[in-house]
């Protein structure tokens, strides 16, 4: 934890009970500062300078190296980094920390994180104070009173667009994104700048060199999390997950033991036991698995709205905090995964409109040909991949504004928001932003939006975080890492069009270490299946949350929408119909609003003996 307040009156207590810290365990005071920190060590000052920091900095590049018992030293790099070049200084150190920097002499605080801020900051100023911590939950609890939601990002979060990039669920609290650091002296806070990226033309090698390099960037990437003790990788039995195995599996020894942990499913179609087992065995590592059963996702949301004060992303997480669960049983201390893969290491689908606004219709043909779908595309697809990416990606964002500004868009936005919210929800959404946003090719513009402010707007960063912290471990997620996105968004984007396989590079970079039924698969595997089986378990406690009047979630969500689609005809749908998702994130919503309002309800709801916890079993990873 660590957290503080600019308070005048000085008056402020730590959110949590017994975690203060300082030199005599009391908070650290400075003037109208107050600093609450979980580590007391990890703290240095030098002349009129002071650091707190959380997280820690990634060892330099090279096998995994032992980083306990340094936060002091640290911290000693964030100041000198800072005292050196500012907050740009201490963007460029690699690791995942928040630090705060108070300059005694000018009375003026700064807070500042990593690159990418994956381990970012909250802020919220309220009558004449600022209120800043690195958890949500710890800045909610400084407040004297909770605040309101934010109508604009729950409508957007409701929609299904996850939470503008900037702003949380809650109304007045700011956080930092990628490049971003606050500064505060006591007027109003400041969101500075120091970093965005910019375009590089490709680089041109020979293909085995490129692959060599993307292996190397891997493994740097991955071992900065890995460290003596037991390190998990949870992993799927998909090619992003895999690599992360494999990747860490590389620096075992003195001391350093990888694990993977996987839910798998025997009997269904998107069981992966047989890349998980072929994975384990080729790289010689030890393979964990559960097998969960698809209930106790209801009981997971309220657990986690009462531990972190947000609703849970998404039923699906289920599956991966059952097994985050088991590896923390296993004494693990990091968790990796393979997330953001996609994003980082997949193909760039609008280089089909840098071919088309530049009038190379063979190179279109060829795109479209070679598009690395898992098979070859109908005449019919291609139609629609050249109408969305090829023609739509093309044309100039003021001309897609202006069509835009000047349609009828009254059928537009979510079927099951009131009237009022659609209207919010139409007139922020903005798919093609990217185009206004980054001077290069549209293919560059639109990775580098997905691949580092895509996981900030999901609200997935947050998630994974509380998703290791609840297990009492350390997280990282190896692919989303500052480096790889740079080598990546160096690549020409040509190589990935490689039907039917998406990633050839980095399939070629690890070709040795991923047996032949990881390394040729073409299809991920679709656990939507075992997510809405979930849902559909815990339809007595979803009802529970969306019965009776004055729900607070009826100033966003139709209610009658939802009522009459529920049950048609008194049957029960289809767990595969999306009306599941719909239905969830408005219970779930409804749980979050409540909570703020009255959390003694919640709080009786989530100890109901009706309301089923998880279950899992252990599973053998052997041929069924």
């Amino acid at each position: 934890m660590l957290c503080g307040a600019w308070s005048r009156s000085g008056d402020r207590r730590p959110p949590v009970a017994g975690e203060t810290s300082g030199d005599d365990g009391e908070a650290w005071r400075d003037g109208p500062l107050t600093i609450f920190s979980g580590d007391p060590a990890a703290r240095a000052s030098a002349g009129d300078l002071a650091c707190f920091l959380e997280g820690r900095l990634s060892p330099p590049a090279g096998h995994p190296t032992a980083r306990a018992g340094r936060p002091q030293a640290d911290a000693e790099v964030v100041l000198r980094a800072w005292r050196d070049e500012g907050a740009a200084g201490v963007a460029a150190l690699r690791g995942q920390f928040s630090a705060v920097i108070w300059e005694a002499g000018r009375r003026r605080l700064h807070l500042v994180c990593e690159r990418l801020a994956r381990q970012g900051w909250y802020a919220l100023e309220r009558s004449g104070e600022l209120l800043f911590a690195t958890e949500l939950r710890d800045l909610v609890a400084l407040a004297p009173s909770r605040p309101d939601p934010d109508p604009l990002s729950f409508t957007m979060w409701l929609g299904g667009l996850g939470c503008p990039e900037g702003r949380t669920l809650y109304a007045g609290v700011s956080r930092l994104g990628p490049g971003e650091s606050f500064a505060y002296s006591g007027a109003s806070i400041e969101r500075r700048t120091h970093w965005r990226p910019t375009y590089q033309p490709p680089r041109h090698a020979p293909r085995g060199e490129l692959a060599a390099e993307l292996r190397e960037q891997l493994r740097d990437s991955t071992w900065q999390y890995v460290s003596p003790g037991v390190t998990g990788v949870i992993l799927s039995g998909g090619i992003d997950s895999s690599i992360v195995a494999a990747t860490a599996a590389e620096g075992q020894g003195a001391g350093i033991d990888v694990r993977t942990y996987s839910a798998i499913f025997p009997g269904e179609p998107y069981d992966e036991s047989d890349k998980i087992r072929a994975l384990t065995d080729r790289l010689g590592i030890r393979g964990q698995a559960i097998q969960p059963a698809p209930v106790g996702s209801l009981w997971l949301a309220l657990r986690h709205l009462q531990e972190w004060g947000v609703p849970l992303v998404a039923p699906g997480a289920l599956m991966e905090m059952s097994v985050t669960a088991r590896a923390a049983a296993d004494g693990a201390d990091v968790v990796l995964d393979g997330q953001t893969g996609d994003e980082i290491l997949g193909f760039a689908p609008y280089l089909l409109a840098d071919r088309l606004a530049q009038g190379r219709l063979l190179a279109v043909e060829r795109l479209l040909r070679s598009w690395p779908a898992g098979r070859a595309i109908s005449w019919r697809q291609r139609a629609r991949v050249l109408r969305t990416y090829g023609v739509k990606g093309a044309a100039p964002y003021r001309l897609g504004r202006f069509v835009r500004d000047h349609r009828d868009r009254s059928g537009h936005g979510p079927k099951w928001l009131i009237p009022s919210r659609r209207q919010t929800f139409r007139e922020f959404e903005d798919a093609w932003e990217w185009k206004a946003r980054y001077s290069g090719p549209r293919w560059w513009k639109a990775f580098v939006d997905t691949a580092v402010w895509g996981p900030h707007r999901e609200l997935r960063l947050e998630y994974l975080r509380q998703r290791a912290s609840t297990a009492g471990m350390r997280w990282g997620s190896p692919l989303y890492d500052e480096r790889l996105i740079d080598f990546c968004a160096r690549l020409d984007p040509r190589i990935a069009f490689n039907q039917p396989l998406n990633r050839p590079l980095v399939r070629e970079a690890l070709s040795d270490l991923l047996p032949d039924v990881v390394r040729n698969q073409t299809r991920k595997a679709n656990f939507s299946a075992f997510a809405a089986q979930s849902i559909v378990s815990d339809e007595p406690g979803l009802h529970r949350l969306l019965q009776g009047r004055d729900l607070e979630i009826a100033a966003y969500i139709d209610l009658e929408w939802i009522r009459e689609r529920w049950r048609p005809a008194g049957e029960r749908l289809d767990p595969m119909h999306p009306f599941w998702g719909v239905l969830w994130r408005a219970a779930i919503g409804q749980a979050w609003l409540r909570y703020g309002s009255d959390p003694s309800q919640i709080t009786e709801m989530a100890g109901d003996p009706a309301i089923s916890p998880p279950r899992a079993e252990p599973a053998d990873l052997v041929a069924h």
